[in-house]
């Protein structure tokens, strides 16, 4: 009998995490602040244990799963009067999925060894239809016991990759990764400005591009680059507020140790003129819209930026 897990979070990635985990076997006592997303759940996965509070989904000593969108969403659910810090207790393991702040990872893993207990990171590379499949990319890190408790569970949702022992080296790992994906997606928002003022379509040279034998088939050249070539910035899979926390956790990691990433600047500033014009609910891959000098300086006189160019 596989262990019960406690599960927070059943927003776009949660949703697909715990789906993986009660269909690998794993019973789930599963909340989310969101009363739709609690409904919805339960609807689709009536075997789940659907829990009132953050608080009934943690058993003293066992295991809670959480997938939030940003640091406070986390400190909420750790400090709460009823929440994990205060319930967990000795032998009791924390596996957090989310993309939060190397400090914030730091200052956990402490707390929660005074406790007795263990703060895993476990951050996931992989949008939702790549969590629905199982085929995410997990960076692990912390103790190497709590690692070996944490592996069945993990690799129910993909491949592991074990980063070391340092608690923060998966959370870094993880904002490397979206660093390179905000380059990419400036970088493909310039080439389609190139392509279509030169009389090209940005969508068909995009997917050949995606389909050849030097870049593959990988879902950022792919996925984002129709999104790009066809202006088309629907459905938000990784919204646009998501994209600029990431981006700004990336240029804080830069920072604190004397480093200038000015590609992820660059992006950060497309993703705000994104949200200056109005369009916060897109897909982040709407950042390329705006990542030519050009089209940052249209924004920056005009104030708003009309259409879906």
């Amino acid at each position: 009998m596989k262990d019960t897990l406690g599960f927070l979070g059943l927003g776009q990635m949660g949703r697909p995490i715990a789906a993986n985990l009660l269909k690998a076997g794993y019973a789930l006592r599963a909340y989310d602040r969101d009363s739709h997303a609690r409904s919805l759940f339960v609807r689709d996965h009536p075997q789940v244990e659907m829990v009132k509070s953050v608080g009934e989904t943690i058993e003293a000593g066992g295991i809670v799963v959480s997938m939030v969108p940003d640091d406070q969403a986390l400190r909420e659910l750790v400090f709460r009067p009823d929440g994990i810090l205060a319930r967990l207790g000795p032998g009791g393991m924390h596996l957090s999925l989310s993309t939060v702040s190397s400090d914030l990872a730091e200052v956990l893993a402490l707390l929660y060894e005074e406790h007795g207990c263990t703060y895993l990171s476990a951050t996931v590379i992989g949008r939702p239809d790549v969590a629905a499949a199982g085929k995410q990319t997990i960076f692990l890190s912390g103790d190497p016991e709590a690692k070996e408790r944490a592996m069945p569970i993990l690799s129910t949702l993909g491949t592991v990759v074990d980063v070391g022992s340092a608690i923060a080296a998966a959370n870094v790992a993880k904002l490397a990764t979206n660093s390179l994906i905000l380059a990419a997606i400036a970088a493909m928002g310039e080439a389609a400005d190139l392509i279509e003022r030169h009389g090209g379509d940005a969508s068909s040279i995009f997917a050949t591009v995606a389909a050849s034998p030097l870049f593959g088939s990988g879902a950022v050249y792919t996925g984002y680059g129709q999104m790009i070539g066809r202006k088309d910035f629907h459905p938000a899979l990784f919204p646009v507020a998501l994209g600029l926390k990431d981006a700004r956790l990336i240029l804080q990691a830069a920072q604190h140790v004397g480093l200038e990433m000015p590609s992820t600047r660059r992006a950060s500033h497309a993703l705000l003129a994104a949200v200056g014009a109005g369009r916060s609910a897109e897909d982040w891959s709407v950042l390329a819209a705006y990542s030519s000098r050009d089209a940052q300086a249209a924004t920056t006189h005009c104030g708003t930026r009309k259409g879906n160019s």
